[in-house]
C-alpha cells in the first residue's frame, strides 16, 4: 500500500531553526581505550516545528542519515511523523489509516522505520518510494519498530502471547528473534542497528521495568553500558564507526545526553540555562547527533542537532 497522505508544510509554518554558538563537550569518565576521535566542540541547531494545531514546543528528532536528512515527530497533538530535508523542508507522513505514527530511523537511501498504531501496535518499514510495509512478529500482541540500517534491516521489540518481551531483527519479511544472553529476569529494548549488524538498546529489570542499563550486542557478544555514577543509562543509536549515543540519569534525577567513543564517555548537553533534560537519539557517520531537550518552565521540548567541530 503506497502512502498518499504526505503533505508539505507551508513556507509560513516551516520549522524554526536557531543557531547556537560552538560550545565544549565535557567528559565524565574514560575506560582508557585508544583511537578516540571526539570533536572538541559542537555547534547546535534547535528545531521547533508547529504541529497540526499550530502549537510549538513539542518537537522531537529521532534519526539522521549521512545526507543530514532527519526524521522525528511530535510529543502531543499530532498523529504523524515528519522528514526534514537538508534544505530545511519538512514533509509530514504516517502509516495509512493509523492514528499515530512515530518515525524513528532513516537510512542513506531515504527509507524510514518506526512504529504506528491503528488499533494494534505495528512496526513499519517505508521504502524510498513511500510504500509502507507493516511489521508484525508472528504471534505477537505488540510489535514496536525502532532502528534501521542501509541494508533495510529494522530492529525493535515485541511482546508475545504470554506477555514476555523479546528483541527482533526484520529483514525483508524474515524475522530473527533474540534475547540478551547471560541475563535473567530482564526486559530487552533494542533501539538501534548499524551496517555492521551491531545492535544497541537498553534492558530493564523484570517485573518492575526499572533500573535501566544500556547494551551493545555485537556478533553474539553482549557488552553492558553504564555511564559512570549514573542511576540509569539508555543507549539509542550507533553509527558504523561504533560511536554510540544515548541518555543517562544522574543522582539528582537530571537527564543528560552522552556520546561513547571507543570506551570514552562524554556528556552532551544543550547549552541553555535552566535545561535539565537532554536526550541524544541518533548519530550518523559524520558524527552529527540528533535528539531533544526539555524546557522546564513552561514545559516544552525541542529537537536539536549537534554538529561536530574540528
Amino acid at each position: 500500500m503506497k502512502v498518499n497522505n504526505e503533505r508539505r508544510i507551508t513556507r509560513r509554518s516551516r520549522l524554526l531553526m536557531v543557531f547556537l554558538s560552538v560550545i565544549p563537550i565535557f567528559g565524565f569518565a574514560s575506560l582508557g581505550l585508544a583511537q578516540k576521535h571526539h570533536p572538541k566542540s559542537y555547534s547546535f541547531l534547535s528545531f521547533d516545528i508547529p504541529n497540526a494545531q499550530g502549537e510549538l514546543g513539542f518537537t522531537t528528532l529521532a534519526g539522521i542519515n549521512d545526507k543530514s536528512e532527519i526524521v522525528g515527530g511530535f510529543t502531543v497533538g499530532e498523529s504523524q511523523g515528519f522528514l526534514i530535508s537538508r534544505r530545511g523542508e519538512v514533509t509530514r507522513t504516517g502509516c495509512p489509516n493509523a492514528t499515530f505514527t512515530a518515525l524513528l530511523g532513516i537510512n542513506n537511501s531515504g527509507a524510514m522505520a518506526g512504529s504506528c498504531f491503528d488499533g494494534t501496535n505495528h512496526g513499519f518499514f517505508r521504502n524510498r518510494s513511500g510504500q509502507f510495509t507493516l511489521i508484525d512478529v508472528p504471534g505477537a500482541i505488540i510489535t514496536q519498530g525502532r532502528g534501521l540500517n542501509d541494508l533495510n534491516q529494522v530492529v525493535g521489540y515485541y511482546r508475545d502471547q504470554a506477555g514476555d518481551q523479546h528483541g527482533f531483527v526484520w529483514d525483508d519479511g524474515a524475522f530473527v528473534t533474540f534475547d540478551l544472553p547471560d541475563l535473567e529476569n530482564v526486559i530487552p529494548y533494542p533501539l538501534g542497528i548499524n551496517n555492521r549488524g551491531q545492535i544497541v538498546g537498553l534492558f530493564a529489570e523484570s517485573p518492575c521495568n526499572c533500573n535501566e542499563r544500556g547494551f551493545l550486542f555485537s556478533h553474539g557478544r553482549l557488552t553492558v553500558i553504564d555511564f559512570p555514577d549514573a542511576t540509569a543509562t539508555i543507549v539509542n543509536g550507533i553509527n558504523d564507526r561504533g560511536d554510540i549515543v544515548g541518555t543517562y540519569v544522574d543522582g539528582n534525577g537530571d537527564h543528560h545526553g552522552f556520546v561513547l567513543d571507543h570506551g570514552d564517555f562524554k556528556t552532551l548537553d544543550v547549552p541553555f540555562a535552566g535545561i535539565d533534560f537532554t536526550e541524544a537519539q541518533g548519530i550518523n557517520n559524520r558524527g552529527e547527533i540528533v535528539g531533544r531537550y526539555l524546557q522546564s518552565d513552561p514545559v516544552y521540548n525541542f529537537g536539536f542537532i549537534a554538529i561536530p567541530g574540528r
